[in-house]
């Protein structure tokens, strides 16, 4: 994982590296950094295939949780939509 951080340091970064990354994270389950490196390598190549199974993988286990924000502020969106006045 170093040495992967010291090539992008270096070198510079590509979406290869993004994903090689994800991948070490992968192996140790941090979720969120797989996550982070396949979005990073997706934003650079949208059309990058591992990127995208390595992202797919990843969503559920970052964003689960009890509803999170997201479907409470839809709700309160939804109820301000049907009842301005509120």
């Amino acid at each position: 994982m170093e040495a992967i951080k010291e090539t992008m340091r270096r070198v510079g970064v590509s979406d290869n590296l993004y994903v090689r990354m994800a991948k070490l994270h992968l192996e140790k389950r941090e979720w969120g950094e797989v996550f982070n490196n396949a979005k990073s390598a997706l934003d650079r190549n949208p059309l990058n295939a591992e990127a995208q199974k390595l992202m797919k993988q990843a969503e559920p286990r970052v964003f689960a949780g009890s509803g999170g924000p997201g479907k409470a502020a839809a709700k309160n969106l939804r109820m301000t939509i049907k009842n301005p006045m509120i």
